[in-house]
């Protein structure tokens, strides 16, 4: 059997309300162009796939809090030039997610690989010749917090659509809500192997995501 991809992403902000840039070489004509346009929803997409979010040994004070989707475009704007070197950028959009809740360990979420139109965004930019942008679901991004987050910490977890079909992380919760021991025992590092092996299994909080 297949071991489950962990993967850990923290994130304090994953929601946007544009489009964005991304790309390995970043220079300075990128931050006038980062908010380009907000693309056009699919007015009713048809493409459905579900995402079922589980956790085991969960705290009680524990919720998912956010889930969002990034889309990724096949087109590429240009960005400019330093030196000899052309920089272009595939454009990615963070699309805010509703989810449910099943049970006390169980949600829901409902992503669409076709919620967004495929159009030319950005056609009204000076030498652009990239046409038509195509969207993809590249990955999702599940966030859950204490309520209330008393200790401000977050623990997240990233599934990409195209690749996975389950995703985990592994946390640390020894300390869960703690404000005083912020410092030593942090979200931002999920365990390893090796770590959850040496530790109370009472300690150890599993997030998993999976795609039906």
């Amino acid at each position: 059997m297949k071991k489950p991809l962990i993967v850990i992403a923290i994130a304090l902000s994953l929601t946007a309300c544009s489009i964005h840039l991304t790309d390995g070489h970043i220079d300075r004509a990128l931050p006038k162009f980062e908010r380009l346009s907000t693309p056009t929803l699919t007015q009713n997409p048809t493409q459905a796939r579900t995402l079922t979010i589980s956790f085991d040994n969960k705290p009680s004070e524990l919720r998912v809090s956010k889930v969002t989707a990034n889309y990724l475009a096949d087109c590429e704007v240009k960005m400019g030039a330093s030196f000899e070197n052309i920089y272009f950028h595939r454009p990615t959009y963070d699309l805010p997610i509703k989810f449910s809740q099943n049970s006390k360990d169980s949600y829901t979420a409902t992503l669409y690989n076709d919620a967004l139109v495929n159009e030319n965004y950005f056609k009204d930019i000076k030498g652009y010749t990239g046409g038509v942008c195509h969207w993809k679901l590249y990955y999702v991004d599940v966030l859950a917090e204490p309520i209330p987050n008393r200790a401000k910490m977050y623990y997240g977890v990233r599934i990409f659509a195209h690749t996975d079909k389950i995703s985990q992380g592994q946390f640390n919760i020894q300390h869960f809500n703690a404000p005083s021991d912020r410092k030593k025992h942090t979200s931002s590092d999920y365990l390893s192997d090796k770590q959850i092996s040496e530790m109370d299994k009472k300690d150890v909080m599993t997030m998993t995501l999976k795609f039906d």
